[in-house]
């Protein structure tokens, strides 16, 4: 995997109109939950701002002022998608979707003695949620198919293509954030996920001379169909530190590699040729192929990067400025 850094430099005033100045390479960054980390742009990780705190820095959590809870969600988000030539020359591939967006539920507990130095975090949420399905299929009898000594002018022909795809990731997070000092915390947070995703792409295409046809050859086709389909469990660490120096915030946090747990994963294919010339010569029968496979038990490797961010934070009059910088590997 490349190595990049993924800057993020937010200006929110006291009022809460924020703007951010993201990298252009950010999608490590394009889930932000909870409604002022978001609104911060993943900035929040040298204070306490929300109850994303237990994933952003579990350092954070030792600021909180009491026990919370909060639900946050994204409505959702449209998708359009274009084949050109998918179907064959000049029929091209249109579709769209609709599809939601992460969403999380989490919350603080705040030890009710004054002098327990430690707040406990959790939350559930959606790292990814999203479904594609692209169907369609066309015909027509404009389509010159087989060679001309053969079949003489177009022939009848039609093709169908499906494309769908389910991605789904649930994500478990509880951590603890203590308070050594007035100036300095240490949190520790443990994620647990879950990830799943299936995907099958499917190809038939039938091409046929007309009615009233003299061509010898009665029919031609192809057929694709591949199915995919892998889920898998795995853990996560993140250390975390805050400092306060004179009026700044500062916070240090480290998301630790993952750590399968288990899972797997299968795949299955078929390919089939019916009736195909694979040469020019013409006086070499007309044959037809059929190719399948199927694999089972395969190791699933998907994983999510480990990064190390530096954040801070300083008010300026009615003004407080954040900044963050993470490190993906």
């Amino acid at each position: 995997m490349s190595r990049f850094p993924v800057l993020i430099l937010v200006i929110s005033l006291a009022f809460g109109i924020p703007a951010a100045v993201l990298a252009q390479d950010n999608h490590y960054e394009s889930n932000m939950l909870g409604s002022r980390n978001a609104a911060l742009a993943n900035a929040g990780i040298s204070r306490f701002e929300d109850q994303a705190a237990v994933f952003m820095n579990p350092a954070t959590l030792a600021d909180a002022t009491g026990s919370s809870f909060n639900f946050n969600a994204i409505a959702g988000g449209l998708s359009s998608i274009k084949f050109t030539n998918g179907l064959g020359q000049d029929l091209t591939l249109k579709t769209g979707g609709f599809s939601m967006l992460p969403n999380m539920a989490a919350g603080v507990l705040k030890p009710k003695k004054s002098e327990r130095d430690f707040v406990i975090g959790y939350a559930l949420f959606h790292r990814a949620n999203d479904h594609i399905l692209l169907t369609d299929r066309r015909e027509t009898t404009e389509f010159n198919v087989i060679n001309d000594q053969e079949s003489p002018g177009n022939e009848y022909y039609s093709a169908e293509y499906h494309v769908d795809k389910d991605l789904d990731e649930v994500n478990m997070v509880m951590g603890l954030g203590w308070s050594l000092s007035d100036k300095l915390s240490l949190g520790l947070s443990q994620t647990f996920g879950y990830h799943s995703e299936s995907f099958r792409d499917y190809f038939n295409a039938i091409s046929t001379p007309l009615p009233n046809s003299t061509s010898p050859v009665d029919l031609v086709s192809a057929r694709k169909d591949i199915f995919f389909t892998y889920w898998k469990g795995f853990t996560q660490t993140m250390l975390g530190m805050t400092w306060k120096p004179g009026k700044w915030d500062i916070g240090l946090v480290l998301q630790t590699p993952v750590i399968c747990v288990m899972g797997k994963g299968q795949m299955m294919g078929d390919l089939d040729l019916t009736n195909i010339r694979l040469t020019d010569d013409l006086s070499q029968p007309r044959k037809s192929y059929r190719g399948n496979g199927y694999y089972k038990k395969l190791t699933a490797t998907y994983k999510t990067p480990w990064y190390l961010g530096l954040g801070a934070s300083r008010k300026w009059g009615t003004i407080r400025w954040y900044g963050a910088m993470k490190y993906y590997s």
